[in-house]
Parts: structure tokens; C-alpha cells; sequence
């Protein structure tokens, strides 16, 4: 399930999306992988980065299901700040960490 073109070109390829949830079972957006960035729809939220713009991501908390609650704080490419608590499946967490990761190696 890619996503437009432009944004594949701007963000690297297309990898997979991640639902978001406000609590266990109730969906609130999604985050979209791609390569080199991501995008995060959540509640009003929507925007894109590369990951290197993520300047804090922490597990904050275990949830049933195989869910974890994140804190993420991360940059868009205006400078905006967004804190922000979702719920993402834990494989999705550690795909996310492993990204950031990488991308501050990259630096």
C-alpha cells in the first residue's frame, strides 16, 4: 500500500503503516514508514520528517493486546514541535526506534 509518489520520492520509499490508537482498541491515525522519514496522521495531527527529527521517543508504558503507549517528540520541516502519546503495536515501537537510531548514526 504505497502512498503518493511525491511523498515516496521526498521521504525514501514506502515501507508500511502502523496504526495509532488513543487506547487499546480504538483507532486515532496512523504512522507511514518510509526509508528515510515518516509520516504521522493522529487525532489533528499530520505531518512528515525524516527521522532524525524525532528528538525524543520513549515507552512510557505496556498496554494489553501487544500494545505499548509512546511519548514521541519530533520536528516538522517548519520547525514545528509536536509532544505527543499515542499507542502503537510494540513492533511498530521497535521498528520506529531502530529508524531513529540509524538515522543518528547517519549524522
Amino acid at each position: 500500500m504505497a502512498e503518493n509518489v511525491e511523498e515516496s520520492t521526498f521521504l525514501g520509499k514506502y515501507i508500511e503503516t502502523v496504526p495509532l490508537y488513543t487506547n487499546v482498541m480504538e483507532e486515532s491515525g496512523k504512522f507511514i514508514f518510509y526509508d528515510k522519514g515518516f509520516r504521522i496522521i493522529h487525532k489533528n495531527e499530520d505531518f512528515k520528517a525524516p527521522y532524525s527529527y524525532i528528538t525524543n521517543i520513549e515507552r512510557i508504558g505496556g498496554m494489553t493486546l501487544g500494545r505499548v503507549k509512546v511519548r514521541l517528540v519530533a520536528y516538522d520541516m517548519f520547525g514545528n514541535k509536536y509532544d505527543m502519546n499515542v499507542v502503537m503495536t510494540e513492533t511498530g515501537y521497535v521498528k520506529l526506534k531502530r529508524f531513529v537510531e540509524n538515522s543518528e548514526k547517519d549524522i
